[in-house]
């Protein structure tokens, strides 16, 4: 008797898993892959001044994308101006290579040409389908830019992103959204980001969670840039789950209650024995 005594309470201990040398055995929750794409412009009116700022901004507000925890993160950027070129290949973002693709951001050389933000999203779409991308992942796309391209144009790339299971797309404009009714505004508002209808935001203290809803952030100028992206960056992070580390379960608040009745019923039962 004593010993099935003992044996119910470690059974009511595995049962609830999580304490320390009694935890059921247990395979950590499978990963979430969370995808997230970035096109920057490298059209001719950044400039090589406002591109190196572009790719020095975002390959330091990657620092906010977690290594390990309970999500992945798998990162792709691309350059656009009249046609697009991929950076980096999307990649699973780990403490062993995420040097590598910093590295791999800055030190990408500026090419200038006309602007083509489509071509940007076409590429990026491309790019992590060949990566393996399932449609079933969390998937959001990042775009920045100092200018607007063909409104037809852009409206395809969005909706080819949209049907190929992309949930959402956001831009930070630089200089040429001066308000919300400029030009380069409605034409990201209306033809880029999605879904509509979109928020124009002026202050990074206050981004909407990107999961839910698309916006364009209004940037003053390039040297306003690395601090936008990088709140950016560390909203989607903590929208998506945060990448946090895997912990043991917290001791169930009814388990000392449970515990003391099966003490009591071994005492019972020891007495009428």
């Amino acid at each position: 008797m004593k010993r099935l005594m003992a044996n119910a309470a470690v059974a009511a201990l595995v049962a609830f898993g999580g304490i320390t040398g009694i935890a059921a055995s247990s395979d950590k929750a499978e990963a979430a892959i969370i995808n997230l794409g970035f096109a920057i412009d490298s059209s001719g009116s950044v400039g090589s001044s406002g591109w190196n700022t572009q790719i020095t901004g975002l390959a330091a507000a990657l620092d906010s994308i977690p290594t390990s925890g309970a999500n992945q993160y798998r990162v792709g950027v691309v350059a656009f101006n009249s046609f697009a070129r991929t950076i980096v290949s999307p990649t699973i973002v780990t403490a062993a290579n995420i040097a590598g693709i910093k590295n791999a951001i800055t030190s990408e050389a500026f090419s200038s040409g006309g602007t083509f933000i489509g071509a940007g999203i076409n590429l990026l779409v491309s790019d992590f389908n060949a990566a393996g991308y399932q449609a079933s992942e969390t998937s959001l796309m990042n775009v920045t830019t100092d200018g607007f391209s063909s409104p037809t144009g852009d409206a395809a790339a969005r909706d080819a992103a949209l049907a190929a299971g992309w949930e959402g797309i956001s831009a930070e404009c630089i200089i040429v959204c001066s308000t919300e009714n400029s030009g380069g505004s409605q034409n990201l508002l209306n033809t880029v980001v999605s879904p509509v209808p979109a928020l124009f935001v002026t202050d990074t203290n206050a981004l909407p969670n990107p999961l839910n809803q698309s916006f364009v952030l209004k940037i003053n100028t390039f040297a306003d840039y690395e601090a936008a992206i990088k709140a950016k960056v560390g909203r989607i992070v903590t929208d998506t789950g945060g990448g946090g580390p895997t912990t043991s379960v917290p001791l169930p608040a009814g388990l000392p209650l449970m515990l003391g009745g099966l003490a009591v019923l071994y005492a019972v039962r020891r007495k009428t024995a």
